[in-house]
């Protein structure tokens, strides 16, 4: 799996360059666009985003091998809606910091078709064959990314950055089991762990008119640090349509790749996400910047 994501994200990466480039390249005999949407000094989305997403979680004592569980099998909706929300300060003409949330939340019912045991140590389930299982997870992710624009021209801008991917994520197991009409509660186990994983990205922006414009960026993280061990790849890409002068509207496209192992004093956790979809939203913008 790990090797997967890994693969992805340097043909993803390779590809995003390529393409900036070719832009970059081509923008030398490009008319000048002095005040477009990319000069914004301050900038503000709101929107939704519509996620398809498929979910493994484990968690277990310290030293054993915990039973994967997909949520998907357990009734979990591979499709739902969330927030976005976004914000950017371009401190000038090369420097830019970023801020954005989104969220994964599920929630299932399912017969259990087989024995497991999901939980930290003391919160822990057995579930067995034929139980009534409830899940539920949620994973908030909070993105701070800060960027420098390496090359600048009338119409792009291509640059690389660092930031940090806080990813507070919590998951509920409760199972129970009826027997000749009595129902037996078998118990709860839960998993929770927040990671603030460390990453680096490219980005690249073209404006096509002063009020049209198409941005996207690659964030990658794939080490270990302390007691997380993961990989996590991340791809945006959007087209924003500028009517007013300070509002405007946009679409983009959101794949976010997520194989994270957490090892506690007690407990090992492991998260794989895999959410992509299409996100739809609104922006606001204060200042400009310009070029020089």
């Amino acid at each position: 799996m790990r090797r997967r994501i890994q693969v992805r994200a340097y043909i993803a990466t390779m590809l995003y360059v390529l393409v900036t480039l070719v832009i970059l390249i081509g923008e030398v005999s490009a008319d000048s666009l002095s005040t477009n949407i990319l000069h914004d000094k301050w900038k503000f989305e709101f929107g939704g985003f519509s996620q398809n997403a498929k979910l493994k979680i484990s968690a277990g004592p310290t030293g054993e091998v915990p039973d994967t569980l997909d949520l998907n099998t357990l009734g979990a909706n591979e499709h739902d809606t969330s927030i976005w929300l976004a914000g950017r300060w371009r401190i000038n003409r090369r420097w830019h910091l970023g801020l954005s949330f989104v969220e994964v939340d599920r929630v299932g019912f399912s017969t259990s078709t087989e024995d497991f045991v999901f939980g930290e140590p003391p919160e822990e389930v057995n579930v067995t064959i034929g139980a009534s299982v409830n899940s539920a997870f949620n994973t908030r992710y909070y993105i701070l990314q800060g960027g420098y624009t390496l090359v600048e021209t009338n119409r792009a801008n291509f640059g690389i950055g660092a930031g940090l991917h806080v990813m507070d994520m919590s998951a509920t197991v409760a199972a129970e089991v009826v027997i000749d009409g009595v129902i037996t509660d078998l118990g709860t186990g839960t998993s929770n762990s927040t990671a603030p994983l460390p990453n680096i990205y490219v980005y690249g922006e073209y404006t096509f008119t002063p009020k049209v414009a198409m941005t996207g960026t690659v964030s990658w993280f794939g080490l270990r640090i302390g007691q997380y061990d993961g990989e996590l790849v991340s791809l945006n890409a959007n087209v924003e349509y500028r009517p007013w002068k300070n509002i405007g509207i946009g679409i983009g496209y959101t794949q976010v790749n997520l194989n994270l192992t957490v090892d506690g004093v007690d407990s090992t956790l492991n998260f794989e996400i895999d959410a992509s979809g299409p996100r739809i939203y609104l922006t606001a913008s204060l200042g400009n910047v310009g070029r020089r």
